[in-house]
């Protein structure tokens, strides 16, 4: 599973800009991320296409239709072996690192979240987390590859509804476990590398 940083704060074109150099930052790093932005698009989607990825100059941003967006973890799941680190506007279901950005007047809305790690803009000094300046993009990149040194344990990921459900990891063992042991019995499973299994409900 990609790790995921969710970037808090009101939606503009400065937030827009700060994300781009940020998402190129870290792919000159080495990193392969995905940008996922709001989920309204000004380009009609490919034929069938609910979501699908769009190289830009600072790397693949989702883009999505506005009749029927996908939620964050099912955009997690579809493309969790082609990214390593995502960068989120979409809030996730789960706990994850967040930096939230402050335009110019803005006040801090997440003070006390025990997730966030830094501010990005001007008046933010009582926030009690790091204050990054919207040119230190750089410094940004770092305190994020500092949150994400550790990857994430996954062997197994449950989506109720297109939200993710937490599992321990030895849950996730024991449930991957008896899937594969199945899936195995199958003829075509026996190499089996990404499994997903939908189950639904009369």
């Amino acid at each position: 599973m990609p790790s995921v940083i969710f970037l808090a704060g009101p939606a503009g074109a400065d937030k827009t800009a700060w994300m781009e150099r940020l998402a190129a930052d870290l792919a000159r790093r080495g990193r392969r991320v995905l940008v996922v932005g709001p989920p309204l698009v000004h380009t009609p989607p490919p034929p069938a296409a609910p979501a699908w990825l769009e190289l830009g100059p600072a790397g693949y941003q989702l883009r999505c239709s506005t009749t029927q967006p996908p939620s964050l973890d099912q955009v997690l799941v579809r493309h969790l072996a082609d990214f390593d680190l995502v960068l989120s506007e979409m809030a996730p279901s789960f706990a994850v690192p967040i930096l939230e950005w402050l335009p110019t007047g803005a006040n801090p809305t997440r003070i006390g979240d025990p997730n966030l790690k830094a501010v990005v803009g001007l008046g933010a000094a009582t926030a009690g987390v790091p204050v990054l300046g919207a040119s230190q993009v750089d410094k940004a990149a770092e305190l994020i590859l500092g949150l994400t040194a550790e990857p994430e344990h996954r062997a197994a990921r449950l989506l109720v509804d297109g939200q993710r459900v937490y599992i321990k990891d030895f849950v996730q063992d024991i449930l991957a476990g008896a899937v594969r042991g199945m899936v195995n019995t199958l003829k075509g499973g026996e190499r089996a590398g990404r499994i997903e299994l939908h189950l639904y409900q009369d």
